[in-house]
């Protein structure tokens, strides 16, 4: 198991997707490697050697180095998050902040009645996801909104203390378990604590409770609610075009 540390990771981060995000364990929970390759072929287009004059290639060259070292640490880290070996972290500090200066130009609207394609993958996407591959909201944006809309919820181990489904000892021994990086229920099914359906119900009960990741962008001045309803209509057309392209493979005749 590769062993590194918060603050190593942390920095990557920052070169990767820019010095003035403020980050904490939430967004190493929520990053996914497609936003980090993404943030790095990005980079390595501006930075690449081989687009500057002979003088300024070897500081170039440094800093691509640097780049390549740390999508490659962070690489790692998914990696051994994605098989339960990442073990609990000291905490960070402050929570993550996305700069105005990290926003995206917004690309126009699609004109009404009419459906963007541009490079969207074709699977289901959930709402930010969507913001994010149309250029709305920058990937660091898109992890803000994903905390912000987690600090709104309840806990799902909170609501199954409330519920009389779990002691104080039972929390504990799930919040302490190793592979801190796993999701709860996962742990605590793991574990025999709790079954799967009593951990798909709590998730049900806390998504019922949780604000739309839409309202997020309104108060941040990002997006304004006109914008949130037309693109919420543009999302349901994909997820149904993606729905029924799916459909039709299955049953070709």
């Amino acid at each position: 198991m590769v062993q590194m540390t918060e603050a190593a990771l942390f920095d990557a981060c920052r070169i990767l997707f820019g010095p003035e995000l403020h980050l904490n364990r939430d967004f190493l929970f929520y990053l996914q490697p497609g936003g980090a390759k993404s943030a790095y072929r990005s980079k390595a287009k501006q930075t690449h050697p081989d687009r500057f004059t002979e003088t300024e290639k070897k500081r170039q060259n440094i800093l691509f180095q640097d780049l390549t070292s740390a999508y490659k640490l962070i690489n790692t880290f998914l990696e051994q998050r994605e098989k339960g070996h990442i073990q609990s972290m000291r905490s960070a500090g402050p929570g993550v902040r996305a700069s105005a200066s990290t926003a995206r130009t917004r690309p126009p609207a699609s004109p009404a009645g009419t459906f963007y394609a541009g490079n969207l993958p074709q699977r289901h996407l959930e709402f930010g996801l969507y913001l994010y591959y149309r250029g709305y909201i920058s990937y660091q944006q898109l992890i803000a909104a994903l905390v912000w809309q987690r600090a709104q919820r309840p806990a799902i181990g909170e609501i199954a203390r409330r519920w009389g489904w779990l002691d104080e000892a039972s929390l504990r021994h799930i919040l302490t378990a190793r592979g801190a990086f796993s999701r709860f229920g996962q742990r605590a099914v793991k574990l025999g604590v709790l079954t799967p359906f009593q951990v798909q119900t709590l998730l049900r009960y806390q998504q019922n409770l949780h604000k739309r990741i839409g309202q997020y962008f309104v108060e941040s001045n990002l997006l304004d609610a006109q914008d949130i309803e037309k693109l919420v209509e543009e999302l349901r057309a994909h997820n149904q075009q993606v729905a029924t392209g799916r459909r039709s493979t299955s049953h070709p005749y």
